[in-house]
């Protein structure tokens, strides 16, 4: 027996050009009987068979499977997403959550709610922060990335997110998840090189909790017409710093051969720290307090990596509250309230003088410091016995990390109402 089967989702006028194309073949008598034409397709109203421009949606399905308790890590992960602002950025934090298509800029992409407009994110950026979407209410997500700006204009350049609510949410759902990070810390490559620059391993790691508690309640009304939903939730997050995890707990870069690299790789950071620009030299002061030419070499730089957060503490209160009724088939009235509160710490490495250029007296004592190709500081500088004993200025430049204090820290809060 032949058949002939054409499998998936077409389009009708697809379909009829299958059909058509296989009643055109030529039959032969020994084949009447045999021959079966199986065509199988879908009817189901998609998005993107009736819309002009691509749809992708995302239901709440979907949000449920992955388990994720932020918007912004489930959009993340899509093709047309690029990471923006989420808990996972520390350096430039604005204590919102973004979203960025196509990588165009999240000002370049527009977040609706039910098709309005979310407003301006926090003081600092226009973006729009999705923390205030409820995600327990979310129906779908309707992600569209080609010729939205036509509609929206240039705030849709890269695309739109159209968060679709439930409005038909009736009796009391209460919904809680834990969650954390556990890592063993195993790598051989990252722990070889922490031992061989001196730094202490992680080890084996439990952290980063997360709990988020929510309840929704709803009710519709006995004529079927009209629903009152109201949804509160909180969330508390633990930070994670770099220095937690073996492959971040130092800042990797190339370096030359040494006893502190491997493979040409190094624990190379920043080189501010106890650096100095002088008229005789580029100079380092090592742990002996000499002054040493600076070479770049891992053991010159500092380490900026451990204390930086790869995972910002943050506590979060949600409250969403919808209504609406159909007073005609064409008519509805609706009442919409959304308010957010957000609080972070934006944690990053020690300050410093980042080589800002300065003046110092010759007849300063602490340019007695010896360099160790020979002189002091005072010589390398240029400070000649005349300008010793006269007290003169003359420019330095320093780069140097203040690790005697503490690591660079914003708290960031924000309160964000939508009506």
């Amino acid at each position: 027996m032949k058949k002939t089967r054409l499998a998936g989702r077409f389009l009708r006028t697809t379909m009829l050009t299958g059909v058509a194309a296989a009643m055109a073949a030529p039959a032969f008598a020994q084949d009447d009987e045999d021959d079966t034409i199986i065509v199988t397709g879908s009817r189901l109203n998609q998005a993107n068979l009736n819309s002009p421009s691509p749809v992708f949606q995302v239901d709440a399905g979907e949000i449920d499977t992955r388990g994720v308790t932020r918007v912004e890590d489930l959009l993340n992960v899509l093709p047309q997403a690029f990471a923006a602002q989420t808990s996972e950025l520390a350096n430039g934090a604005t204590g919102t959550s973004s979203l960025n298509l196509r990588g165009l800029g999240t000002i370049r992409t527009l977040v609706l709610i039910d098709g309005k407009r979310l407003p301006f994110g926090s003081p600092s950026t226009s973006t729009p922060n999705l923390d205030l979407v409820p995600t327990q209410l979310v129906e779908r997500v309707d992600v569209v990335t080609g010729g939205a700006s036509a509609v929206y204009g240039s705030d849709a350049i890269a695309g739109v997110a159209n968060f679709i609510m439930r409005r038909d949410f009736e009796g009391i759902m209460f919904d809680g998840q834990v969650g954390a990070f556990q890592d063993g810390n195993g790598g051989e490559f990252a722990n070889a090189l922490l031992d061989v620059n001196g730094f202490d391993r992680p080890g084996g790691q439990l952290d980063g909790r997360d709990v988020l508690a929510s309840i929704t309640f709803g009710a519709n009304t006995a004529d079927g017409r009209g629903n009152v939903t109201a949804f509160f939730s909180y969330q508390n997050q633990n930070e994670i710093r770099q220095g937690a995890r073996d492959y971040s707990a130092c800042a990797y870069g190339p370096s030359g051969p040494g006893p502190d690299t491997i493979g040409g790789i190094g624990c190379v950071g920043s080189s501010t720290f106890r650096r100095f620009f002088t008229p005789g030299g580029d100079f380092f002061l090592n742990e002996s307090s000499v002054l040493e030419p600076f070479t770049g070499a891992p053991s010159q730089t500092f380490n900026f990596a451990p204390d930086n957060f790869i995972q910002r503490n943050n506590e979060r209160f949600n409250f969403t509250a919808m209504a609406r009724y159909e007073l005609t088939d064409n008519i509805e009235a609706y009442l919409d309230y959304g308010f957010t509160e957000n609080t972070t710490d934006s944690q990053i490495a020690f300050s410093g003088t980042f080589f800002r250029p300065f003046s110092t007296n010759c007849d300063n004592p602490l340019l007695a410091t010896p360099v160790s190709t020979g002189g002091s500081l005072a010589d390398a500088l240029g400070c000649t016995a005349a300008l010793v004993a006269a007290g003169t200025d003359v420019p330095l430049t320093a780069g140097y990390r203040n690790v005697t204090g503490d690591p660079r820290s914003s708290f960031i809060g924000l309160s964000t109402h939508r009506s």
